[in-house]
């Protein structure tokens, strides 16, 4: 049994990017320990063909209902976990993609999607703050022109916590169960329980879009 829902504990957790059918395979934190990479550039969404985001023509979306964000000048290994990690409790994330560095680029980019534009403020809040830093360097962070509407009004969220028999509710079964379902990519995964009958485990995916909604 599967329920969509906010979660708090925060444990290590895989990194990386999208991978075909999968999601990140290293078990390690992707955070680098050098703060002296370079900037990147921000590229246009639709003229960058390592874009893994969802391009909307933007009709009928009001500046003002934008509750999306372009990110660079990321480490060049940055994960989903390294992002979603400093902004807990932020807001409600719709949908993280990260582009990872290019031939011309050597840091790494992310489209950050709230679920409304009062959470995605208090993102731009935090990075007036200083709150959103990785070894020392500040991202930029701006609204993105390819704007998206704020998500739809429901209880569901990227965080999905599914209960039953043990020898399905586990990350190996389940992991196999997604990869010939969807793509993914994880921020974290944390098993709550599990008496050898039954368990209950807890799935962060990056994204509720396409990811969490169809787990």
């Amino acid at each position: 049994m599967a329920s969509t829902g906010a979660g708090n504990p925060t444990i290590p957790a895989p990194s990386g990017n999208d991978t075909p059918g999968g999601h990140e395979q290293n078990p390690t934190s992707g955070v680098v320990n050098n703060p002296t990479y370079s900037v990147a550039l921000a590229p246009s969404a639709a003229n960058n063909s390592n874009y893994r985001g969802v391009v909307h023509e933007n009709v009928g979306i009001a500046e003002h209902e934008n509750t999306c964000l372009w990110i660079t000048n990321l480490p060049p290994n940055c994960s989903a976990h390294d992002i979603l990690s400093k902004i807990r409790n932020v807001g409600k994330v719709y949908h993280l993609s990260i582009n990872p560095p290019t031939g011309r680029m050597n840091t790494s980019a992310a489209k950050l999607d709230f679920w409304n534009q009062y959470d995605t403020d208090r993102m731009l809040g935090l990075v007036s703050r200083g709150g959103f830093r990785f070894n020392g360097v500040t991202p930029t962070v701006r609204m993105n022109r390819h704007m998206e509407p704020p998500g739809p009004a429901t209880d569901e969220s990227r965080v999905v916590h599914i209960s039953g028999p043990s020898a399905i509710v586990n990350q190996q079964t389940l992991d196999r169960i997604f990869y010939h379902n969807f793509f993914w990519t994880i921020d974290e995964v944390i098993p709550h329980f599990n008496d050898g009958h039954t368990a209950w485990i807890e799935y962060r995916f990056a994204s509720y879009h396409n990811q969490a909604s169809n787990a």
